[in-house]
């Protein structure tokens, strides 16, 4: 009996150990295997495009956010304002106060718009969860700086300038989005294009179009409007930070560090511990790796389906599924349930970027046509192409839509997250979420109505 027993548990022990090399090999194996086929799986994978040193805009924005006085009593108060409220005397002059306390910042930012290339040089940590980004935050402040001051010069009837503040903004977020750093780079790219979008917005009733004093002109409309339909790249660099994380996030859970918990042994109690705990948990780990490449794939694989929020959703059922297996077990999977992102929300707020980036776009195509139309507008959005649109914009939001439109309302719409045309409707179903909670994402064209 005594023997039975002394013999199953060595049993018990060695079919552990080999259940944790079985797991480690595998996940050596997935990995040399995406490796062959070029998909970057450690630090050294990632490749910087390189680019002339005289080019890069990257030194002229860090330049311009560490400029900034961001620490004075006016800046603090601006940062409360919502972006999205009706413009008041005392946001005014608190943007006033701003802008001109930070000029230089403004001015090396356009500077920087006039370069071709753009390198962030970021040093990748070793492990590469410890890879620092401290230009996203300050960078954030930059766009912000950038889009009250495209408010304070329509304000004050300089629309051209404020067209030129606008393309500053877009230039930056697409900026930020090419640093080749995991998913939070592109989730700031989509906040400031969407800064830059939504001062469109808010400008389009008023924004004046000509050639006279401070008014915008034509070419540089058109120039803006191309540049916000411009989404070439966007689906590649939202599968790229996908990769990037699927490369930190199993280094980090196979790691000697993740086993222990971030410290390593101090002593010989403590490192005998540390051995015990890895053995007991190299299986879970392991496997844990191997789920996140499955998880990453099948992310990757949704992302490349779809081109608007409804299909992504559809698509995405599977590595929700994945998500939710592992959660279900979290004593187990616990380094999946923490080294797994949520790559839906980062998707989310592309599709939102992407629809008001349409919506403005749209909305400056429509101005145009005004122009060259003594200021009567088109009947259906379909006649600005091929002259003022290549085509109609898809909505994000919709399967089948395109940006809908009214004549007779003067707006355009968007269906918005719940994917249902309320035929422009932009009564709230959420407050505080903005455009995003209200049935409809309503853009006027001409009189400016209460949100």
């Amino acid at each position: 009996m005594a023997l039975g027993l002394f013999l199953l548990f060595i049993a018990a022990i060695l079919g552990h150990a080999f259940w944790g090399s079985y797991e480690e090999s595998e996940l050596d194996r997935e990995v040399a295997e995406l490796r062959a086929r070029g998909e970057p799986m450690v630090a050294g994978d990632f490749k910087h495009e390189l680019v002339d040193e005289r080019e890069n805009l990257a030194p002229l924005l860090r330049r311009a956010a560490e400029s900034m006085d961001t620490a004075s009593e006016a800046w603090g108060r601006l940062e409360k304002f919502d972006l999205l409220a009706p413009t008041s005397e005392e946001h005014l002059e608190l943007v006033r106060e701003v802008v001109e306390r930070n000029g230089a910042a403004l001015r090396l930012l356009r500077e920087a718009r006039a370069k071709k290339g753009v390198d962030w040089q970021i040093t990748l940590g070793r492990p590469m969860v410890s890879t620092l980004l401290p230009d996203l935050a300050p960078q954030k402040k930059l766009a912000r700086l950038a889009r009250e001051a495209a408010l304070l010069a329509h304000q004050e009837g300089n629309d051209q300038e404020a067209i030129e503040h606008i393309r500053d903004v877009l230039m930056l977020g697409r900026a930020l989005g090419k640093m080749d750093a995991g998913a939070m780079p592109n989730v700031i790219d989509y906040s400031i294009t969407s800064m830059a979008a939504g001062a469109v917005i808010q400008l389009l009733p008023e924004l004046r179009i000509g050639t006279g004093k401070g008014e915008a002109s034509e070419g540089t409309v058109k120039i803006l409007m191309v540049e916000l339909l411009d989404e070439a790249g966007a689906k590649d660099r939202a599968v790229r930070g996908v990769k990037w994380e699927r490369a930190m996030g199993v280094e980090w859970i196979t790691s000697m560090e993740a086993v222990w918990g971030g410290a390593m042994p101090r002593n010989e109690m403590e490192k005998a511990g540390f051995m015990l705990r890895r053995y007991v948990m190299k299986p879970a780990t392991f496997g844990d790796g191997r789920f996140l490449l499955c998880y990453a794939q099948a992310n990757q694989d949704a992302m490349q389906a779809s081109d608007n929020w409804p299909a992504f959703q559809r698509e995405a059922q599977k590595p929700k599924a994945l998500l939710q297996s592992v959660r279900a077990r979290p004593s187990w999977h616990a380094m999946a349930t923490l080294a797994a992102a949520n790559y839906e929300k980062m998707v989310l707020q592309r599709y939102r970027s992407s629809t008001l980036r349409r919506l403005a776009g749209a909305g400056l195509a429509m101005r145009l046509y005004q122009v060259e139309h003594g200021g009567a507008m088109a009947s259906r959005l379909e006649d600005l192409a091929p002259v003022y649109l290549p085509t109609a914009p898809g909505d994000p939001m919709s399967e089948t839509k395109t940006i809908s439109y009214s004549w007779e309302r003067e707006m355009l719409w968007s269906v918005g997250e719940n994917g249902s045309d309320e035929g422009g409707s932009d009564r709230v179903l959420k407050e505080g979420e903005g455009w995003w909670g209200r049935e409809d994402v309503v853009v006027d064209l001409k009189k400016r109505r209460e949100k």
